[in-house]
């Protein structure tokens, strides 16, 4: 597990709410969102394992970008080591997914597909 994605527009709030009653103490984490992404709308934290992201939605964000999931909704991400065997095993499933490559985080590529009951699944890897 890498990542939860919360779309809230109380960010803030939300964050502090996980850490006073989840207990997630690690900290706030820094992305190097790339340009024409709001840096003010979001904030991580971490337990030192897994990331909580809390941002506003854009439901609009399929149409700024050209993409077919919009991830700005609520997903689960997943860390790989081998981006290209993750397409692979889709493909090999029949799972149809959204490349996005690097799009939002620097060094970060990520590739979105739905689970069978409609949730939002990324697969993410760093890139060089």
């Amino acid at each position: 597990m890498h990542h939860i994605w919360y779309p809230t527009d109380k960010f803030e709030e939300t964050a502090a709410f996980y850490q006073r009653v989840v207990n997630i103490t690690g900290g706030d984490v820094e992305l190097d969102f790339l340009d024409g992404v709001p840096r003010n709308r979001a904030r991580v934290i971490t337990d030192g394992s897994v990331e909580l992201h809390f941002g506003t939605p854009d439901h609009n964000l399929l149409f700024k970008n050209g993409r077919r999931i919009n991830p700005y909704l609520h997903h689960h991400a997943f860390r790989v080591d081998d981006i290209e065997a993750a397409k692979a095993r889709l493909e090999e499933h029949a799972i149809p997914y959204d490349d996005h490559g690097i799009t939002f985080i620097r060094g970060r590529y990520q590739l979105f597909f739905h689970d069978p009951a409609g949730n939002i699944v990324e697969l993410t890897t760093d890139a060089g």
